[in-house]
């Protein structure tokens, strides 16, 4: 486990029942080399605190991948101030998730708050890109090596 004061990822085995809901959602994009589940304090609570300032009946929650070469910072730092691209489907993000010329390939699974009405900060560019303009309104869950 990696840890430091209010941030950990716990290395899930595959016997989990985390490990089995995110390798569900993954639907077989790749193969897992490993998973971690992310705590980190601080962004819980932006993301808890955005989520009670937006409550709301429209308010919806999904679970949507983010790959990224930088996917370890952001579950310890968050996502940066600006536009945050996320998809359903993890053979999409599985493009963003490139590093060093593909030796190593990471990706997050997120909470993202968004809303059926779209003027609020939460757009679908498609069926299966989405983006949010407020950092606060995405947690990093999971973290996938692969």
């Amino acid at each position: 486990m990696l840890q430091q004061k209010g941030f950990s990822m716990k290395l899930l085995q595959p016997g989990d029942k985390e490990y089995a809901f995110v390798l569900a959602k993954v639907e077989g994009a790749f193969k897992i080399k490993k998973l971690y589940k992310i705590t980190n304090d601080a962004l819980l609570k932006d993301y808890q605190e955005a989520k009670k300032t937006l409550n709301m009946s429209d308010l919806r929650e999904m679970d949507l991948f983010h790959g990224s070469p930088w996917a370890k910072i952001i579950a310890k730092e968050g996502f940066r101030r600006g536009r945050v691209y996320f998809s359903n489907k993890a053979s999409f993000s599985d493009s963003y998730a490139r590093k060093n010329g593909g030796i190593e390939f990471t990706m997050l699974l997120c909470k993202v708050m968004h809303f059926i009405d779209t003027y609020y900060p939460y757009y679908v560019l498609s069926a299966r890109e989405y983006y949010i303009e407020n950092e606060k309104m995405a947690y990093p869950s999971y973290l996938i090596e692969y």
